[in-house]
């Protein structure tokens, strides 16, 4: 009888341990899938877009790897909160950074290609304050060089310099420069042009060979009268 009662007890424990068992697993397994269903639901919101994410599939920008980032999105320097961007709007962000390093880097060259240095044409410095001929501190009686005598200079001496120069007034005689003047050439470099000093320098060019046309057209008719009174005496 004791036999009976006590393998009829073994066979209950064992029903009700296998009951607490399935329980028990059950529980887990439940649990564990509420984890995965709300660990899957967005539960952060991107600072770009201002869309709800996955925490999983969004970055965290706080750190200061991204300040460059919370600087391009005018986000405060506080960091009293989190801010979080989703892995599409960092990538666009980042693709943006980087056209815009590229454009930069190809204005900086096409800057850097757009002056013209001519090695056997030179200018003065300090042009502003000295006489770009002698290299003297400019008084009251300095006077500007007019074209004319900027186009001697060109032509006799290889420099150029731009409109508005002053020089001291023994330099120039009645309008154009000094045939005997001496260049000191100690602060002279080479002559670098870009787009608005080459056009400039183009002008000036264009207004000497008016000037020159038109003394040879004055000249030419001179010569034609005299030509003319000649063969009628």
């Amino acid at each position: 009888m004791s036999q009976y009662i006590l393998a009829h007890s073994i066979r209950l424990y064992a029903c009700i341990y296998i009951v607490v068992s399935v329980y028990v697993n059950n529980r887990n397994y439940l649990k564990s899938s509420d984890n995965r269903k709300y660990s899957n639901m967005p539960n952060v919101c991107c600072c770009f877009c201002n869309r709800w994410k996955n925490r999983l599939s969004t970055r965290l920008i706080n750190t200061d790897s991204y300040a460059w980032i919370r600087e391009k999105l005018n986000l405060p320097d506080n960091l009293d909160e989190d801010f979080f961007l989703c892995c599409a709007c960092e990538l666009s962000i980042r693709r943006g950074h980087e056209m815009g390093m590229e454009s930069t880097q190809s204005s900086n060259s096409n800057d850097d290609q757009s002056n013209i240095v001519f090695d056997e044409y030179y200018t003065a410095t300090n042009y502003q304050i000295r006489c770009c001929i002698c290299h003297i501190l400019l008084t009251s009686q300095a006077i500007e060089l007019t074209i004319n005598a900027r186009i001697d200079l060109l032509i006799d001496h290889d420099i150029y310099v731009p409109a508005n120069v002053r020089v001291c007034n023994k330099h120039v005689i009645c309008g154009r420069l000094s045939p005997d003047v001496f260049v000191n050439r100690s602060h002279l470099e080479p002559l670098v042009l870009n787009v608005i000093s080459g056009k400039n320098l183009i002008n000036d060019l264009i207004s000497q060979l008016r000037l020159v046309s038109k003394i040879y057209a004055k000249l030419l008719c001179i010569d034609l009268s005299h030509g003319i009174s000649l063969l009628v005496v």
